[in-house]
């Protein structure tokens, strides 16, 4: 759960985490997949050089934001990394948005929007895990005891340079100096590990700013990041935040959304560079496989993607993920 703002490649511990237990795929894949083979797609959707062995039959949570505009298609990747864990939260940070000075409308809706479309996809994609609201969580007793605990940490990280450094570049460019975001950030992480009980905090690899100053108090948790999404309509895609709508990247691209049309949708893919595209076939392919569909495969998509392989991309798109996550608008 971030602000607007990258990179490790493989599962990044605490150094006060218990080591990761063994795990038999065999025994312990979750959602009835048998063999760890049959994840393969799953395990394409976590960022390049990641060891997933340690992440089988863990616990995890993954805070996602969200935005007026939409949402964008790249959530999907967090539904679909899921089926790696024997249990995953997906926590919609409302109280995150009040904290920005979000609309209180704009956030009660769009996070009514976001838990929808979240638990169409659990149910679509028979995985085990839940939706709950920040909000909820935070305003608890045991949170807000949390909270002033880590407050006194942080100020003690900040008296040493390295950690004052660490915890700054958690704030946005342009933003003015406040930490009331990461404070809670960091809070609400350390809460679902001490009474919660998750292990593993999943992201984008740009929320490693937050977890290494997590990693310099010994929250616990080992972190894990996913794949990079990348914006359509650009032959320049940077990588932007998968659940920010207006995270554009820097030339100009576009994002697209589960509320998109089968035509837009293959109007943004015929406009996108085939970094964009490979990316999105891996999304459309870890769907697939996880509603027992085709996936898209041969040697021509290995190469410069022509019309057949846009549309191919687009059909996938529209059947295993913009229709299973938007069933009940449909």
């Amino acid at each position: 759960m971030i602000e607007e703002h990258s990179p490790s490649t493989s599962v990044t511990r605490d150094s006060a985490s218990p080591p990761p237990t063994a795990c038999d795929p065999a025994l312990r894949s979750p959602a009835g997949f048998p063999h760890i083979a049959e994840l393969e797609h799953s395990e394409k959707l976590f960022y390049p050089g990641t060891d997933t062995r340690p992440l089988f039959g863990r616990s995890a949570f993954v805070g996602l934001g969200y935005g007026k505009l939409g949402v964008p298609i790249d959530v999907a990747v967090f539904l679909l990394v899921a089926p790696i864990f024997d249990r995953m939260q997906f926590l919609v940070v409302d109280q995150f948005q009040r904290i920005n000075r979000v609309p209180e409308q704009a956030v009660l809706s769009g996070a009514s929007a976001l838990s929808k479309v979240l638990r169409n996809g659990i149910k679509a994609y028979q995985l085990s895990g839940e939706v709950a609201l920040a909000s909820e969580l935070m305003s608890t007793r045991s949170f807000d005891e949390i909270l002033q605990n880590t407050k006194q940490q942080l100020l003690k990280i900040r008296s040493v340079p390295e950690g004052e450094r660490a915890i700054l570049a958690t704030i946005p460019p342009g933003r003015a100096p406040d930490l009331t975001y990461t404070l809670n950030e960091i809070a609400l992480s350390k809460f679902l590990r001490d009474q919660v009980g998750f292990s593993i905090k999943v992201g984008p690899e740009r929320e490693r700013l937050y977890d290494e100053v997590m990693q310099r108090m010994n929250v616990g948790l080992e972190y894990a990041y996913v794949v990079d999404a990348l914006p359509a309509c650009t032959s320049r895609p940077e990588p932007v935040v998968h659940y920010i709508p207006n995270n554009f990247g820097a030339y100009g691209g576009k994002r697209i959304f589960l509320q998109d049309s089968p035509a837009d949708i293959l109007k943004k893919l015929a406009a996108s560079a085939p970094q964009t595209l490979a990316y999105l076939r891996q999304l459309a392919n870890a769907a697939s496989a996880r509603l027992g569909l085709p996936i898209i495969a041969g040697p021509r998509f290995a190469e410069t993607p022509g019309f057949e392989c846009t549309r191919a991309i687009r059909d996938a798109l529209v059947e295993a993920v913009v229709v299973p996550l938007l069933q009940e608008d449909r």
